[in-house]
């Protein structure tokens, strides 16, 4: 085809309506997103947790026992490595974390264990116990 005949003609001006300003006319092509959200939805379902797992009665008696060595000898400022679970805010299971430290005190009454960093770990929450010497 040959545009030879509109080539050189000047763009259209319309009578009923203003010529929109350049500011306004470059809004109209700025992106635009229909399901506003719908990334960060796409990222929380992908996220993935961990289940919580049952711990065992074995287990269990070895975290007790491991957690009365503890405060038997609190005075010496225990060195530990703790694995504990954190629940996930958003969706069920959570992520299981680790901590090492010199545990400070344990307050049985709010089942917390206190390092001396400030760090707490819930009682409830820990899995495993190693005391270092």
């Amino acid at each position: 085809m040959n545009y030879d005949d509109i080539i050189n003609l000047s763009p259209p001006v319309s009578k009923n309506h203003k010529k929109m300003p350049l500011l306004s006319r470059a809004v109209q092509f700025a992106p635009f997103s229909a399901l506003t959200g719908l990334d960060e939805q796409m990222n929380e379902t992908s996220r993935l947790t961990d289940s919580r797992r049952e711990l065992t009665d074995d287990e269990k008696n070895l975290l007790d026992m491991n957690i009365r060595i503890i405060e038997n000898n609190i005075e010496y400022r225990p060195s530990v490595s703790i694995v504990y679970f954190i629940p996930d805010e958003k969706k069920s299971g959570g992520s299981y974390h680790k901590i090492s430290g010199n545990v400070r005190r344990i307050e049985q009454s709010d089942g917390v264990m206190l390092f001396e960093d400030n760090q707490t770990v819930n009682l409830s929450d820990v899995v495993f116990i190693k005391i270092h010497n």
